[in-house]
C-alpha cells in the first residue's frame, strides 16, 4: 500500500476501539490500533528526519510475500531505489524469508540466519543463558530425552522453517519424531503446566534494572543495540515445587502418567495441550522507510495450572524482583539471604530468568512495548547519517560472527557463492542445516551424542 493510500486505511483503522474486541478477537484488535500508531510514527514524522532535511518520510506498507517470488536481484535492486529504509515488524515469523543483499539500511533480521534457530544458539552460545535447548538434524530419531529437559512438563517445538508450538512433554517423543521425517527440530524448556513468566526488554537500553541481567549485559557487550532497534525476550518458569507442578520422571514420559497410575487417575494433558506460540504474517515498507510487516509473537500463553491451590499470572515483571538484588550496595546478595526472601508463590528471583531471544524491528503484538521503541528510535536519532553507518558496520560484523558460528557447528548448506551473490533467498529451505545433534544445557552448547 502506497502512502497516498494510507489515509483510508488510517480512517478505518481509527473506527477500531479496544471495548469492541472480547475473547480470541481481542489480540487482532490490539494488533490492529498499534498498526494505527506505528504508521502515525513513522509518517511524515519530523523528529525523525535528519539534519538538514526538510520533507519528512513518506512511508509504504509492502506485504513481503507479494516480492518473495521475484528474482532476488531485481528485488533488491527495487527496494534500494525507491525507499531509504526499511523496517521490519517484530517478531518475524520463522516461514518468512528475510530480506538480505544490497538493500537499504534494514532495521531487522540481517540476514535470513538471523531470523532463525541458529541465531538462538548463537545468543545462548555468547551469553550462557537459555533454556535447556536440543537441535536435532532431519532424519534423527528420538529415543530418549537429555537430563536437562526430563524435569519439564511443557517444551517449545520448531520445525525448521516454521514457528513454535507448546507441547506437553508427555507428547513428546510422537510429535517430534513425526516432524524429525520432513525438518530438522528445535526443541526448548518451557516450565510445567503454570502460566510462563515472560519479560520483554525494549533496545537501544536503558539504565533500568532490568537491563542489568547477566545475561542482556553480555548480549549488549557483544551485540550493538545502540544503533538498532528491537526487544529482547526473557522467560522464567514457576518453581516446579509449586503446587500442582511436577515433573514426570523419564519412564513416564512415554505414557503421559505418573508413575503407578492406571487410565482412571488424572490426566496430565489437557484437551489443549498444543498450542501455536506465533501467528500468520504480513509484511510492509516505507516509501523512504520500508517495513516488513509481522503480527507478532503475542505473549505466549501457557496452559492454566491444572492445580486449583494457586494461580500464577502470565506475565510476571522483571521489575518485581530486581529491586531485590540490584537495589543493594553489594549488587549482590548471598543465595541464603535471597532463599529466605518473601516472594510470591512461583515468581523467579533474578537469575532464574532465561534469555529466549532476540528481536530487531518494531513490536506490533504490546503497545506499550511498541511504544518504548518508537520513543528509543527519536531519542537515539536512529535514522541520522552518522547513527546508520554505525549500523551498517555492525550488522557486517554480525553476519561474519553468526555465519562463523554455524560452520563451526558443522552445518549443512552455506554456499559461498550465496553469501557473495547476495539478494533475498527463497524461504527457510535455504538456510544451513545441522548435520549433528547441538545441546545447549547449563549454559555450554555442545554435541549431544544420546539419540
Amino acid at each position: 500500500m502506497l502512502d497516498e493510500g494510507l489515509d483510508s486505511l488510517l480512517t478505518e483503522l481509527d473506527k477500531i476501539q479496544r471495548s469492541d474486541s472480547e475473547g480470541e478477537a481481542q489480540r487482532y484488535f490490539e494488533h490492529a490500533l498499534t498498526l494505527r500508531t506505528s504508521v502515525t510514527f513513522f509518517r511524515h514524522n519530523r523528529d525523525l528526519c535528519a539534519p538538514g532535511q526538510e520533507v519528512p518520510h513518506a512511508l509504504d506498507l509492502i506485504r513481503w510475500e507479494s516480492l518473495s517470488n521475484l528474482d532476488p536481484a531485481t528485488t533488491a535492486r527495487l527496494l534500494k531505489k525507491n525507499y531509504q529504509f526499511l523496517v521490519s515488524m517484530a517478531p518475524l515469523s520463522y516461514e518468512i524469508s528475510a530480506i538480505e543483499g544490497e538493500t537499504p539500511p534494514h532495521f531487522g533480521p540481517a540476514i535470513p540466519e538471523v531470523n532463525s534457530t541458529w541465531f538462538k544458539l548463537f545468543l545462548y552460545n555468547i551469553t550462557g543463558s537459555g533454556p535447556p535447548s536440543l537441535l536435532l538434524p532431519k532424519g534423527e530419531r528420538l529415543r530418549r530425552l537429555p537430563e536437562c529437559l526430563v524435569g519439564y512438563e511443557k517444551v517449545l517445538v520448531t520445525p525448521w522453517g516454521h514457528d513454535p508450538t507448546v507441547v506437553p512433554l508427555a507428547a513428546l517423543f510422537t510429535t517430534v519424531n513425526e516432524a524429525l521425517m520432513h525438518s530438522p527440530v528445535f526443541i526448548q524448556a518451557y516450565g510445567w503446566y503454570h502460566d510462563v513468566c515472560i519479560q520483554h526488554i525494549p533496545f537501544p537500553l536503558d539504565n533500568s534494572k532490568k537491563t542489568n541481567h547477566p545475561a542482556v549485559q553480555v548480549l549488549a557487550k557483544h551485540l550493538d543495540l545502540e544503533h538498532t532497534f528491537g526487544f529482547i525476550k526473557l522467560v522464567a518458569f514457576p518453581s516446579a515445587d509449586a503446587p500442582g507442578a511436577c515433573g514426570l520422571s523419564a519412564s513416564e514420559i512415554t505414557t503421559g502418567m505418573p508413575q503407578g497410575a492406571t487410565s482412571t487417575a488424572k490426566t496430565f494433558i489437557p484437551n489443549e495441550c498444543v498450542e501455536n506460540a506465533s501467528t500468520n504474517a504480513d509484511t510492509c515498507t516505507p516509501d523512504n522507510i520500508s517495513r516488513n510487516s509481522e503480527e507478532g509473537l503475542d505473549t505466549m500463553t501457557s496452559n492454566q495450572s491444572l492445580s486449583d491451590s494457586s494461580s500464577i499470572p502470565q506475565v510476571v515483571s522483571f521489575d518485581d524482583v530486581s529491586s531485590l538484588v540490584f537495589e543493594k550496595s553489594e549488587g549482590h546478595i548471598p543465595s541464603t539471604i535471597r532463599e529466605g526472601m518473601s516472594l510470591p508463590l512461583g515468581t523467579p528471583v533474578v537469575d532464574q530468568w532465561h534469555l529466549l531471544e532476540c528481536h530487531y524491528g518494531l513490536p506490533l503484538f504490546d503497545a506499550p512495548l511498541n511504544e518504548e521503541v518508537s520513543g528509543k528510535i527519536i531519542s537515539h536519532k536512529l535514522f541520522s547519517p552518522e547513527s546508520v553507518q554505525k549500523f551498517n558496520q555492525s550488522n557486517q560484523i554480525l553476519v561474519r560472527e553468526l555465519r562463523d558460528f554455524i560452520g563451526a557447528n558443522k552445518a549443512q548448506g552455506i554456499c559461498p557463492d550465496v553469501q557473495q551473490k547476495g539478494g533475498c533467498r527463497e524461504g527457510a529451505s535455504s538456510l544451513p542445516l545441522p548435520t549433528v545433534p547441538l545441546l545447549f544445557s547449563t549454559g555450554n552448547l555442545s554435541t549431544w551424542e544420546g539419540t
